[in-house]
């Protein structure tokens, strides 16, 4: 069973915000209360978000 999670997982192409939403990053980061670039750091791995665009961000996945 986790083989076939991992394969799944390993097949599926990462979220790309640009692509995937409507208005990109832009829109998505104006959303949950941050810059673009804060954005765009945040989901490479780079910084942390503060607890309240971690709340929003995870509100707007959610949605």
């Amino acid at each position: 069973m986790a083989g076939q999670v991992q394969e799944r997982a390993a097949s599926q192409e990462p979220f790309r915000p640009d692509e995937d939403v409507e208005g990109g990053r832009e829109a998505v980061a104006d959303q949950i209360g941050i810059s673009r670039p804060q954005l765009a750091n945040a989901l490479q791995g780079r910084f942390g978000l503060s607890r309240s665009a971690a709340t929003n961000l995870l509100e707007w996945l959610a949605a």
